[in-house]
């Protein structure tokens, strides 16, 4: 349950920007970008669940703390879990529908200043990183084989200016963590 300080270094109070419930994802043009979320908290009496006001926000020196996005989508009410910030663009995931219809993960992006991109849908992988329209993403799958079942993971480029996939170690027996 971190919270989000800020402490002068020459010196003077701390000053706690987000509170308990704070995630950093990153730091873009001079903004530090922060989701908030609900936590457990354990105490001697019980385990309670602490609310906290839910969201992906913003803090820079020159603006207050504001708020970006929601964390849940309205439609659907699956959960965005936002991974980086490269190039004032915030990149997160929002998994298949939560009613268990089979649907692709969807790409999430706003930039940092709070303007919402297209979703992009994404093969089932995890976002590893993101330069211009290139998306870096690495597969765990299973293949099954006349020996059994192998590990027969993809690293996998994505360019979402024309929806090209490509698996940049195909032919190989990677393993991915």
């Amino acid at each position: 349950a971190a919270s989000l300080c800020r402490v002068p270094v020459s010196g003077g109070a701390v000053e706690t920007i987000s509170g308990p419930g704070t995630r950093i994802i990153g730091c873009s043009e001079g903004a530090i970008v922060y989701e908030r979320r609900n936590f457990w908290y354990d105490s001697a009496d019980a385990s309670l669940e602490m609310q906290v006001s839910e969201g992906l926000y913003r803090f820079s020196t020159d603006a207050p703390e504001t708020w970006l996005a929601a964390l849940y989508s309205e439609q659907n009410g699956a959960p965005v879990s936002y991974a980086f910030v490269e190039q004032g663009v915030i990149y997160g995931i929002q998994a298949a529908e939560a009613s268990g219809e089979s649907a692709p993960p969807l790409l999430k992006r706003l930039t940092v200043q709070g303007e919402a991109l297209e979703d992009i849908p994404l093969p089932p992988a995890e976002l590893c990183s993101a330069e211009g329209t290139q998306l870096l993403l690495a597969q765990n799958a299973y293949a099954e084989t006349a020996s059994g079942t192998r590990q027969a993971d993809a690293i996998l480029l994505l360019d979402t200016a024309d929806g090209s996939l490509r698996t940049l170690n195909e032919g190989r027996e990677d393993v991915l963590f």
